[in-house]
């Protein structure tokens, strides 16, 4: 661990490596995810600090996650207006091969659908007879890595079907996406800071 967070800031440029060379390589999944990881690695820092470590040593980790996590808000935008210039070039393509995406992008809403519900599911079940911190971190998180992302990405593309523009689905995520992360983020930051307390619940 103590690697980790000696060389976080190391790790993060690795990381905007791996997606500029995954942008070149016209991977765009690749470059999504990876703004993805480096946002959740600012947070896993940031939370970490406040969970396990004290003194200066905590405020350097938390700065750095916050600067790891504006790290990965930005190669999302670079990400998403990487996507965006695939769709313009996708609009390009013969009718059978956009009717072949229509059925990809189906697919992938279902499964993006059902990643949803899952840790929807399981969130409520951890939360369930918890005291009101624990409720906060577990749906703080599940805002993160749940309903951020996926939510998030099934509301632009079916925005963006129903547009017939690609770019309009980009930029209606660019605004979600962020906009979710804070709210888990500050919501993971009210239940680290709230004072235990067996009699109350939200």
């Amino acid at each position: 661990m103590s690697f980790i967070l000696n060389n976080c800031m190391a790790i993060s440029i690795v990381f905007t490596v791996i997606l500029f060379v995954s942008i070149v390589c016209n991977k765009r999944i690749v470059a999504l995810v990876i703004s993805f990881v480096t946002m959740l690695f600012g947070s896993f820092l940031l939370l970490y600090a406040f969970a396990k470590i004290s003194g200066f040593d905590a405020l350097d980790i938390q700065i750095k996650g916050l600067m790891i996590i504006g790290e990965g808000l930005l190669l999302l935008v670079v990400t998403s207006v990487f996507i965006s210039v695939q769709e313009a070039k996708r609009k390009r393509c013969k009718v059978k091969e956009k009717l072949a995406a229509k059925g990809g992008d189906e697919m992938a809403i279902g499964v993006a659908l059902t990643v949803l519900v899952v840790g929807l599911m399981f969130a409520s079940g951890l939360s369930r007879g918890k005291t009101a911190k624990r409720k906060y971190i577990v749906w703080g998180t599940t805002i993160i890595l749940i309903i951020a992302p996926f939510f998030s990405w099934v509301v632009s593309v079916l925005y963006a079907i129903s547009q017939e523009e690609g770019f309009a689905g980009v930029a209606l995520m660019m605004l979600l996406f962020p906009f979710f992360f804070l709210v888990g983020l500050v919501t993971i930051l009210i239940g680290v800071f709230k004072k235990e307390s067996t009699n109350k619940s939200i």
